[in-house]
């Protein structure tokens, strides 16, 4: 018996049973039972009576999937959840796709990427997706607003922030901007912070690590080993670290306020700083690029 013979129903029941999980052609239209098949697209196949059926699939489903897709590289699961006909708008660049173009835009993107969900919300044919972009040092936020008919993604809007790296924002003149802890064993003081308090570090060499903010983004101080030559700290004295935009500027001001500089001008991987105290004592550094 040719296929244009066989029932429309029996033709889809064979379809899904071949190929369970794979969305329905959006060129079946044809109705049967008073039933839109073209609506039936797979959101996820339930079984009934040991036959697979499709089911409807809303935004916030189409979303979540369009997320996970793309962060598993999985480019024919991509392309399944898009319309023939979709557009997908950057805002950010003013380029707009369509499927072919988007998934091949995701699948051929230069350098190592992590791509993560972070939230999807909505209802009905509309939804929007929160999630980050990892590469490299770099990582971008974005947000994608989608729409769906007959259970496939028919528009997506996206809209990326510029890529904030590691660094972090630039740090304030003359604000607090870093706090060196002196320890006289690196590697235990790395091990104590981590465990009380989940720190985490990265290592300049044999006695600096520095600890990195909360937020990944940065870092706001310093574990120092006391006892190497040229330590920048004594031991039992946590030293705070202001930035400077000028720093031969605020080392004249220093002395003009009658601060004493006790450690001269000097280099380190960073930029360049100075150590002083004030009048009651108090020493503090000042850094600068």
């Amino acid at each position: 018996m040719s296929t244009t013979s066989t029932p429309v129903r029996a033709r889809v029941e064979k379809i899904a049973e071949v190929t369970p999980g794979r969305s329905l052609p959006v060129s079946v239209m044809s109705r049967v039972s008073g039933v839109s098949i073209a609506s039936e697209v797979i959101a996820g196949p339930t079984t009934v009576g040991g036959r697979v059926h499709a089911r409807a699939m809303d935004a916030t489903t189409a979303m979540t999937r369009y997320a996970d897709t793309i962060a598993a590289r999985d480019w024919a699961g991509l392309a399944a959840l898009l319309a023939p006909d979709v557009a997908v708008r950057l805002l950010h660049t003013g380029e707009v796709f369509d499927r072919d173009g988007f998934v091949a835009l995701n699948r051929d993107y230069p350098g190592p990427w992590t791509f993560t969900r972070e939230q999807v919300t909505g209802a009905g044919e509309s939804a929007a997706l929160r999630a980050r972009v990892t590469s490299g040092a770099t990582t971008y936020h974005l947000a994608a607003f989608g729409t769906v008919a007959a259970g496939l993604l028919t528009e997506v809007v996206e809209v990326w922030t510029d890529g904030v790296g590691e660094a972090g924002p630039e740090p304030q003149h003359h604000g607090i901007d870093y706090v060196e802890v002196p320890v006289p064993d690196l590697e235990a003081a790395e091990r104590f912070y981590g465990e009380a308090f989940g720190w985490r570090f990265r290592r300049y060499g044999p006695s600096y690590a520095a600890i990195l903010a909360p937020s990944g983004r940065g870092e706001v101080g310093g574990l120092a080993a006391t006892g190497e030559p040229g330590a920048s700290t004594s031991p039992g004295r946590p030293l705070v670290l202001l930035h400077s935009a000028d720093l031969d500027a605020t080392l004249a001001a220093v002395r003009a306020a009658g601060g004493t500089v006790v450690r001269e001008p000097y280099a380190f991987p960073g930029g360049r700083r100075f150590h002083l105290t004030d009048p009651g004592g108090t020493e503090i550094g000042v850094w600068g690029r």
